[in-house]
C-alpha cells in the first residue's frame, strides 16, 4: 500500500515545518535573506524536478533500488553506507535538539533520559506501523499546523518593522548565495530523501506533481516565518537567539484572551519534528535492508536502529551551543555529497541509460 498524493504532500510540508518553524533561513545574507529564500526554492525546483523523473523512470522502486539498477551492487553499497551515516545522523540531531528544546522551554528539570526514552518510543512505534502511518499522522495535522503559523504570522504583523530588511541588496553576493545553499541543504532541497521514504506514488507521474507542490509550500512557509521574524526582532536579535520564532511569538499579545501563542508553536515545532525524524529513521533502516541484502521488510531492524539512535542522542552534544556551531561550520558541506552529487550523478546515469534501452 502507498500512501495517496495528498497524504504525501502532507508529509513533505510537514518535514519542512519540522526545522522551519523555529529557526531563521539564510541569515547569511542578512537583509537580503529574502533573496537567498528565493534563489534556494529555483534550485529546489530543479532538484524536486529531476528526483520526479527518476522516479517516472523506475516508478516501483525506492532510490536504493534504483542506487543498484544505475551503479551496480559494488558501487550502489558504498552510496548506501552514505545514506545510512547521514540519516542515523540526522535522526539523533533532530532528537537532539527536540530534547532541548522541550527543557528549555517547557520541562527544564526533566532529564534528557526521561524525554529520549518517550520520544524514541514514539519513533520506534511510528516508524514500525511504516509509510502509512507516519502519512496519516501528517495528514491529520497538516492543515492544523498551517492555520496556527498564518495565525501566529497575522497576530504579529504590529509588532513588524520594515526597516529590517532595509535597504536591499546591499549585502556581498556571495554571502547570498552561500545563504540559499544552506538553506537548500536544510531543508528545502533534501527531496532525494522522499524518493528513499516512498516506495511509489499513486501514478507513474505523481511524483512531479507530490515534489513540486509539497516543495512549494514548505518554501512558502521558510519564506514567510524567516522574514516576518527578521521584521519583528531584527537582524542582530534574530542571529543571537536560538530559538527566533518562538521569541516573536512569545510578544503576541491581542486583547486580554489571545496570548501564548508560542505553546501553539512549541506542538507545532514537535509534530513537524516527528516527521521529519521518522521519515529519517526510515530512510536509515531501508538503507540497512537494502546494503546487507536482508528481506524488503525493514520493520524488524526498527528497534536495534533505535537503540542505537537513543544512546548517540545522549551523549552527541551537551546543549544547544553545541550543535548550533557545528551546523553553523560543517551542515552544508557535510551533507553535498548526499543531497546534491549523488542525486545529480543518479539522474544523469539514470537518463542516459534510459536513451540505451
Amino acid at each position: 500500500m502507498s500512501a495517496s498524493d495528498k497524504q504525501s504532500i502532507a508529509v513533505i510540508v510537514l518535514y519542512i515545518i519540522g526545522t522551519s518553524s523555529l529557526v531563521i533561513f539564510s541569515l547569511q545574507a542578512k537583509r537580503d535573506l529574502w533573496l537567498g529564500i528565493l534563489l534556494c526554492y529555483l534550485m529546489t525546483l530543479l532538484m524536486a524536478l529531476m528526483i520526479g523523473r527518476i522516479k517516472v523512470l523506475f516508478p516501483d522502486m525506492d532510490i536504493f533500488q534504483i542506487f543498484e539498477k544505475c551503479f551496480g551492487k559494488g558501487i550502489s553499497k558504498v552510496i548506501n553506507v552514505l545514506y545510512i551515516l547521514s540519516a542515523f545522523y540526522v535522526v539523533v540531531l533532530i532528537n537532539t535538539f527536540l530534547i532541548h528544546f522541550i527543557r528549555v522551554t517547557a520541562l527544564p528539570n526533566t532529564p534528557k533520559v526521561i524525554l529520549n526514552i518517550f520520544i524514541t518510543v514514539i519513533c520506534v512505534w511510528m516508524v514500525k506501523g511504516g509509510v502509512e502511518l507516519i502519512a496519516d499522522f501528517a495528514t491529520l495535522f497538516f492543515i492544523p499546523a498551517l492555520l496556527s503559523i498564518a495565525v501566529m504570522i497575522i497576530a504579529l504583523i504590529p509588532q513588524m518593522n520594515i526597516g529590517n530588511l532595509l535597504p536591499p541588496f546591499q549585502e556581498d553576493i556571495r554571502h547570498t548565495l552561500y545563504g540559499a545553499l544552506s538553506t537548500f541543504i536544510f531543508p528545502l532541497g533534501e527531496t532525494v530523501v522522499f524518493a528513499a521514504f516512498f516506495q511509489k506514488f499513486s501514478a507513474r507521474k505523481s511524483s512531479y506533481k507530490v515534489l513540486l507542490i509539497g516543495s512549494t509550500i514548505g518554501a512558502v512557509v521558510v519564506f514567510v516565518i524567516s522574514v516576518s521574524n527578521v521584521l519583528v526582532l531584527g537582524i542582530d536579535l534574530a542571529s543571537d537567539v536560538y530559538y527566533p520564532t518562538y521569541l516573536s511569538a512569545s510578544r503576541i499579545t491581542l486583547g486580554t484572551y489571545l496570548h501564548g501563542l508560542e505553546l501553539v508553536l512549541s506542538i507545532v515545532y514537535i509534530l513537524g519534528a516527528l516527521v521529519k525524524t521518522n521519515v529519517y529513521f526510515s530512510v536509515c533502516c531501508k538503507a540497512v535492508t537494502r546494503t546487507f541484502g536482508f528481506q524488503d521488510d525493514y520493520r524488524f531492524i526498527v528497534t536495534p536502529v533505535g537503540l542505537l539512535i537513543f544512546c548517540a542522542a545522549l551523549f552527541f552534544y551537551e546543549g544547544p551551543l553545541d550543535y548550533t556551531l557545528w551546523l553553523k561550520k560543517n551542515l552544508v558541506p557535510y551533507s553535498i555529497p548526499y543531497i546534491i552529487i549523488v542525486p545529480v550523478i543518479t539522474f544523469i546515469v539514470a537518463e542516459l541509460r534510459k536513451k540505451k534501452v
